[in-house]
């Protein structure tokens, strides 16, 4: 049966900007702006708040798959949702603060830098152990005794790792002589490691499987942008360019693969491929959502993970009154949760890449090849 919904709206509620904040409710609107939505008076108190982790909620990302499956969410259960984009992370402390006072049931989050401005003890605090709040957390492993605190996460090495098959077969297309890639991150956070790890494992599968089938394969090699390894990431998940120095040593080095696990950044790599005219022997892969939508041809696939869908069945559960726990999604989980979207012509043969599917869900451990500068 439905639970009773025992947050009721303001009607006629004075709405006021809240600055350094964009908080915008409803449909898409300009920064620090209200609205109707679903017919309902929309103001900050909304029924699921959402606060993102200092970047953008269109960072093609986590953010902005987030914020989606608040609205598909919202559109279900004819509920309100309010967004909250910080200024940048160091006002996260301020952001929960501003949410904390509203009359909320759902807040949800997403990345791991959210641990570092102390949420989980700062939701504690607030609110205990009290149900009739929800924090969810997408990328957390929830480690605490909070049943409030939910946490969402995806094998994100998985979804490298069928990057890394398809990869392999790119690299061939495009350079069946001496065939490279590489990989950019952003900062060595857990789920930048999983597709990168996973991204790794899945060159070590094409190496080890695909070349016994197809003799006019030839091994792939990885490449890093520096000697020094861990300068792979460039350290931030922002547009300064860092992206493009990293891309134009790769380029440099004749890589002709290059998996950006920086959405942030991936109209960085983009730009300097672009520049140096190599977009017919360079592509991308992408992550978290489907990057070939907003740059074309160049992106040859995305490592997909399903966080609108997950997000939102979660809510839907709670809103009809089912206990909620920590989810773990993975391939077992079906292909709406972990996938690879392929734009690049005839990739891989779909028979190497369903074989290397059930592969991993009998040995997990397919995908937890390491590379010795890519551990936490």
């Amino acid at each position: 049966m439905k639970k009773l919904n025992k947050f009721h709206l303001k009607l006629g509620s004075t709405l006021v900007s809240l600055l350094p904040f964009t908080t915008v409710v409803g449909c898409s609107l300009e920064r620090g702006s209200y609205s109707t939505f679903n017919g309902n008076i929309v103001d900050k108190n909304g029924y699921t708040q959402f606060i993102s982790d200092g970047g953008s909620i269109d960072d093609k990302s986590f953010n902005e798959s987030s914020v989606m499956g608040v609205k598909i969410f919202s559109q279900k259960s004819n509920t309100t949702y309010s967004q909250w984009t910080p200024k940048n992370a160091t006002f996260l402390g301020s952001a929960y603060d501003k949410v904390f006072e509203q009359n909320f049931h759902n807040l949800v989050i997403a990345g791991f830098i959210h641990s570092e401005y102390n949420i989980e003890r700062r939701w504690s605090e607030k609110f205990g152990n009290n149900t009739e709040k929800h924090l969810i957390w997408l990328d957390h492993n929830d480690n605490n005794d909070n049943n409030n605190i939910i946490g969402i996460t995806f094998n994100k090495s998985q979804a490298g790792f069928l990057a890394g098959i398809r990869a392999g077969f790119i690299a061939n297309k495009l350079n069946n002589n001496n065939p490279k890639v590489g990989v950019i991150g952003g900062m060595p956070f857990p789920a930048v490691l999983d597709y990168m790890n996973g991204f790794c494992s899945g060159i070590t599968y094409f190496n080890n499987f695909a070349l016994n089938k197809n003799k006019i394969l030839k091994k792939v090699v990885f490449v890093s942008a520096y000697s020094d390894l861990k300068k792979d990431f460039t350290g931030t998940f922002e547009p300064d360019g860092s992206g493009k120095v990293n891309t134009n040593r790769l380029i440099d080095k004749g890589t002709n693969v290059i998996m950006s696990v920086n959405a942030g950044q991936i109209k960085d790599v983009i730009s300097a491929i672009k520049s140096a005219h190599e977009e017919n022997s360079v592509k991308v892969i992408g992550v978290d959502t489907d990057q070939y939508k907003t740059y074309g041809n160049i992106v040859a696939g995305s490592a997909v993970v399903g966080t609108d869908t997950a997000i939102n069945e979660l809510l839907l559960e709670d809103y009809y009154g089912n206990y909620l726990h920590d989810r773990e999604y993975s391939l077992s989980d079906g292909s709406r949760f972990i996938s690879y979207v392929s734009h690049f012509q005839d990739d891989a043969p779909n028979k190497f890449i369903s074989d290397a599917i059930e592969n991993v869900k009998e040995n997990p451990s397919l995908t937890s090849t390491t590379l010795t500068y890519i551990n936490s």
